[in-house]
């Protein structure tokens, strides 16, 4: 299987699913693919392109903004999120919004008491996701699933999921446009807001707690507002959290969660059965 470009993605070019499920970000294989780490340069020149998508306008928070309720169950909305996206992104635009809790559901150990971002993207690549109107945000633990629930999500899984071993693989693959998967320190700072002049719905950015890492989020783009690179953070804490669901988050947020936290992107997925009226 090869992935597909578009114009963000174009000098990306195409290549090989990777023989493992979790690879890095590139394929550390030359073999596999011969596409480098961007450069500072390459980075900055795609991330002031006038025609880059702005993925919280190409996402409205109404549809895409989930919520976990009172849950631990960040990891798999995070996940869950990120291969919604990526189909999205690939022409599915089917209404399917994967459920969090079905992938938590799988990686939680039979407590509701957080899991590791590197389970979540194994799970989905696994067993997949089912739509969370079929596996709602209460619904943590499998005796309280639907009995179709597995079966649905066999059809929805993320076949490819790069782990981004470094800051620039990370900078890199958020600059392809790829979606991501993320840990963050959410304490006071994380919700207090300041405005910054991004021309979009999401005008406001997150200040930085101590911490090694408490909370999984999607990250759906990256853009240099202000002069300052920054990452759109979509959340799940329902829309009415900070901006429409959203926040930025600069690089400080991430330097002290990447040491103890496998951070991934899921470039591609795969449809079985794909719903009719839905396109591959």
């Amino acid at each position: 299987d090869e992935i597909e470009v578009d114009g963000i993605l174009r000098r990306m070019g195409s290549w090989e699913k990777p023989a493992g499920f979790v690879s890095s970000f590139p394929p550390t294989d030359a073999a596999a693919s011969p596409i480098p780490l961007w450069t500072d340069d390459e980075i900055k020149e795609v991330l002031l392109d006038p025609g880059r998508r702005k993925s919280d306008i190409l996402f409205p928070a109404e549809k895409w903004i989930t919520d976990q309720k009172s849950t631990s169950a960040c990891n798999g909305w995070a996940t869950a999120g990120s291969l919604s996206r990526a189909r999205f992104l690939r022409g599915i635009d089917d209404g399917f919004i994967g459920s969090g809790s079905f992938v938590y559901s799988r990686i939680n150990g039979g407590q509701d008491a957080g899991s590791s971002l590197e389970a979540g993207l194994k799970e989905i690549g696994a067993n997949g996701t089912c739509s969370q109107t079929l596996c709602t945000a209460d619904m943590i633990y499998p005796s309280r699933q639907p009995n179709n629930c597995a079966a649905e999500a066999s059809k929805h899984k993320g076949i490819v999921a790069y782990h981004c071993p470094t800051k620039q693989a990370w900078r890199s693959a958020c600059a392809a446009g790829f979606m991501g998967i993320c840990a963050v320190h959410a304490g006071a700072k994380f919700s207090k807001f300041t405005k910054v002049n991004s021309g979009s719905p999401c005008t406001a950015h997150s200040g930085v707690d101590s911490g090694h890492g408490n909370h999984a989020c999607t990250i759906s783009d990256m853009r240099i507002i202000d002069g300052v690179e920054m990452f759109l953070l979509d959340n799940s804490w329902r829309p009415s959290w900070g901006s429409f669901g959203r926040t930025w988050l600069t690089w400080d947020s991430f330097e002290q969660t990447f040491g103890y936290h496998d951070f991934f992107v899921i470039p591609t997925t795969s449809e079985s059965d794909t719903p009719i009226g839905a396109t591959k």
